[in-house]
């Protein structure tokens, strides 16, 4: 029987470089009032060009990497927050989070357009993610008898992304969507939280 070979890690310093470069590319890609270059990302991240094409051979790459780096951080937070705090607490701390990657992908739009859209891996990708972690957080909060039993999973992700969106498309300008995604946040918790007679 042939021996698999090991999948090998990349080094320490490799990795250390792509997560910087995945940082610095969100903060350039939300911030940023014009198109932002490779070269740039690449200088802000204080490493060369040859680094980041190692990495990300195209910019669609970097972007698709950056988004999918910020999925998976939210995604595995659900269990980290159950570790932590009561389910609906952790509930609504995910779901002020999601809020935020929402308002970050208003942001990432232009550079996203060309590869996220309905049908695509991203897109499939993302929301199966985010069902699944969502999921987990409403069945702990439900058996913790906080929540009701009956809330449907894409319909919570629905309610918060669909406000958010409503707001985020002038997040620019609207200094305080925090406060207002907080807001929206404890309206869809009162609503989990009523069992109808």
């Amino acid at each position: 029987m042939p021996k698999t070979k090991p999948v090998r890690r990349p080094r320490a310093d490799a990795q250390k470089n792509r997560d910087r470069l995945l940082a610095v590319a969100l903060k350039l890609f939300t911030d940023s009032k014009k198109e932002v270059t490779l070269s740039a990302v690449a200088e802000k991240a204080g490493v060369g060009i040859g680094t980041l094409y190692r990495h990300f051979p195209t910019r669609d790459a970097l972007v698709e990497a950056v988004y999918r780096n910020e999925v998976e951080h939210l995604s595995d937070a659900a269990q980290e927050l159950l570790k932590q705090m009561p389910a609906d607490k952790a509930l609504e701390e995910w779901l002020k989070r999601y809020s935020a990657l929402i308002v970050a992908k208003r942001g990432l739009k232009d550079a996203l357009h060309s590869i996220f859209e309905p049908g695509s891996d991203t897109y499939a990708y993302s929301r199966d993610r985010m069902t699944n972690a969502v999921t987990l957080l409403l069945r702990a909060a439900a058996r913790s008898g906080a929540i009701r039993s009956d809330a449907d999973p894409q319909d919570v992700l629905l309610a918060v992304s669909a406000s958010t969106w409503s707001f985020a498309n002038d997040f620019a300008n609207d200094k305080n969507w925090k406060d207002r995604a907080g807001r929206v946040l404890r309206l869809v918790m009162d609503g989990l939280r009523y069992r109808p007679r």
